[in-house]
């Protein structure tokens, strides 16, 4: 996906958001944590269809303790960089939060630091995104992963409007 982000229309864009949505929400009921969701993970066909790959560094989500340390580093969520071994499937709504700026920007992610980040410091989404995108995209990334959307809640929301 990464090189064809440039090209997409908006129909292509909100097709691809949903679908990454829906394949998050299936491996998420099948107790897995992807922990790299990001652009070069996102595999889209001749039709625009999204395939998502690379599951490497995969963990099962009843593990209670999870190996600190993997990932890539602009997608990775705050309780990732601060070392936590405990953490949840909302590592992955936070990288999705993240991928969707990407999406949404076509091509750019947030210019902030990793220690600002771990921290929970927020930043600034572009408004040229739009207010419905925005909010979804802060929701992502709340610091606190118990305030994070599931991806059930973000198909629900988002199969609202396309």
């Amino acid at each position: 996906m990464k090189q064809s982000i440039k090209k997409l229309t908006e129909n292509e864009i909100k097709q691809i958001i949903k679908e990454i949505i829906s394949g998050m929400l299936y491996i998420h009921q099948r107790g897995i944590i992807h922990r790299d969701l990001k652009p070069e993970n996102i595999l889209l066909d001749a039709e625009k269809h999204v395939k998502i790959s690379d599951f490497g560094i995969s963990t099962l989500s009843s593990y209670t303790i999870h190996t600190t340390g993997v990932g890539t580093l602009t997608y990775m969520s705050p309780e990732q960089l601060n070392g936590d071994v405990h953490y949840s499937n909302k590592v992955d709504v936070y990288a999705f939060g993240i991928l969707l700026y990407f999406i949404l920007t076509k091509g750019s992610t947030p210019k902030v630091s990793v220690g600002n980040v771990a921290m929970g410091k927020k930043f600034e989404i572009p408004p040229m995104i739009g207010e419905f995108y925005v909010n979804i995209i802060g929701k992502c990334l709340e610091f606190d992963p118990n305030k994070r959307p599931s991806f059930s809640k973000l198909y629900r929301k988002i199969t609202n409007i396309t």
